[in-house]
C-alpha cells in the first residue's frame, strides 16, 4: 500500500516539470503572436469595505469587468478585445515577469487588503500579489492594472 503513495512522490517533480511554465507561455505566446485560447488573466482590486474592482481577460478576446463601490453598487461590463490589444497585454505581462512574486509575506496593516493578478493557460496557474498600501511604490501592479482596465471600461 506504501509503494504507489511513494511512487506518485517520486513522480509529482517530473510530472511538474512537463507541464509548460508560464513564462514559457507567455513569452512563446509573444514571440509567435499566437495566443493561447485558454489565457486567462485577472485581477482582483476588491476591498470589503470599500469596494474595488475585478477585470478578467481571457484569450479568445473576452474583456469582463466588475465594480463595487463603498455603498455596494455592483456595475458590470464587458468588452471584446482585438488580437493587438491581447498580445499588448501579454507583452507587458512578460515585460513586468507578472508571474513572479516580489513581495514578501507580513501581517497585514488595519483595514490592508492585497491586490492580486492571476494569469491560467491551461492547466497551468500563477501570478503575484501586493499590498494595497504598496501598490503605488511598487508600480508592477499598477502598471498592468491600468492597462486591463483601460482594455474594458466601466
Amino acid at each position: 500500500m506504501r509503494r504507489p503513495c511513494a511512487l506518485l512522490l517520486l513522480l509529482l517533480p517530473l510530472l511538474a516539470a512537463a507541464l509548460p511554465s508560464l513564462q514559457t507561455s507567455l513569452e512563446g505566446a509573444r514571440a509567435t503572436a499566437q495566443l493561447p485560447a485558454d489565457l486567462l488573466v485577472r485581477y482582483e482590486a476588491m476591498h470589503p469595505l470599500y469596494g474595488g474592482v475585478i477585470v478578467e481577460i481571457h484569450g479568445d478576446g473576452r474583456g469582463l469587468r466588475t465594480q463595487r463601490g463603498r455603498a455596494g453598487r455592483l456595475s458590470r461590463s464587458e468588452a471584446q478585445l482585438s488580437t493587438e490589444q491581447l498580445q499588448d497585454l501579454v507583452g507587458l505581462l512578460v515585460q513586468h515577469q507578472a508571474w513572479e512574486q516580489r513581495v514578501s509575506e507580513r501581517q497585514a496593516l488595519p483595514d490592508e487588503g492585497r491586490a492580486r493578478l492571476i494569469i491560467q493557460v491551461g492547466d497551468t496557474e500563477g501570478g503575484c500579489w501586493e499590498w494595497f498600501n504598496d501598490l503605488a511604490e511598487t508600480d508592477r501592479l499598477v502598471h498592468i492594472a491600468e492597462r486591463m482596465k483601460a482594455l474594458v471600461p466601466p
